[in-house]
Parts: structure tokens; C-alpha cells; sequence
């Protein structure tokens, strides 16, 4: 959906890795991973997939544009090391900051613990 986005408004959208990125954490949250360091790091992981997912189909929807290819065959024809080079070149330092402070969001989101299981356990209160 980021990448569609993407080609129809002309407009980077760098910002919806971080919408990903509370999507990735909510699910694995909501399955159990909550509080848990290798929650965490899948978090991380998972949004890092993301991004560089959508990143390489914004490639092959660049060199598609270009060539004026469809989408389809641009994928199958220039292969992931030419949409990679794409990748590399079309993002800067910014989007990459970006995308590592989304694989953190996603990780403190994951890692941090509910107000609810703090209070069962008395973490929350100071005065225990």
C-alpha cells in the first residue's frame, strides 16, 4: 500500500514507516511478544523488512516508468541487484534516518511493558 501510494501522489512519504511500524508492534504485541527483548528485535526486523520492501518496489515502479514497462515485467526483468542500485541511490541520509528511528519506535513499542501488567505487578507504584 506504501508504495502505491507513493507512485500515485509523487510524494516521498517517508513518514508511514512509522504508521508501519506501530502496525508491526501492535500485532506482535497483541500475539504475545510484549516485553520481551526478541519481540523487540522482530519488531525491528519486520519494519526494516518493510521499508526495504516498499523501497524496492518503488525502484522497479521508477525503472518501470522509464522504460515504460509495466511493473510486472520491470520486476521480473531487472532482478534485485539492479533494484537494490536503484534503492541505493534514490534514498537519502534522511529517509535512512527515518527508517532506523521507525525499527526503534517499533522496538520500544514492543519491549515497553502495558500500564495494566505494571500495575498487576506493582512495578508502577512507587511506593512499593
Amino acid at each position: 500500500m506504501w508504495s502505491v501510494l507513493v507512485l500515485r501522489t509523487g510524494y516521498e512519504l517517508t513518514s508511514l514507516a512509522f504508521v508501519i511500524a506501530a502496525t508491526i508492534a501492535l500485532v506482535l504485541r497483541s500475539n504475545g511478544y510484549a516485553g520481551s527483548r526478541f519481540g523487540a528485535f522482530l519488531a525491528a526486523l519486520f519494519t526494516a523488512f518493510a521499508c526495504i520492501y516498499a523501497q524496492c518496489l518503488l525502484a522497479v515502479g521508477d525503472v518501470a516508468q522509464a522504460l515504460g514497462f509495466s511493473l510486472r515485467d520491470t520486476l521480473l526483468r531487472i532482478g534485485a541487484d539492479f533494484a537494490l542500485a536503484v534503492v541505493r541511490g534514490r534514498i537519502g541520509y534522511w529517509q535512512t534516518a527515518s527508517y532506523v528511528i521507525a525499527m526503534a519506535f517499533a522496538a520500544w513499542l514492543v519491549w515497553r511493558r502495558s500500564g495494566r501488567r505494571q500495575m498487576e505487578t506493582g512495578e508502577g507504584n512507587k511506593e512499593n
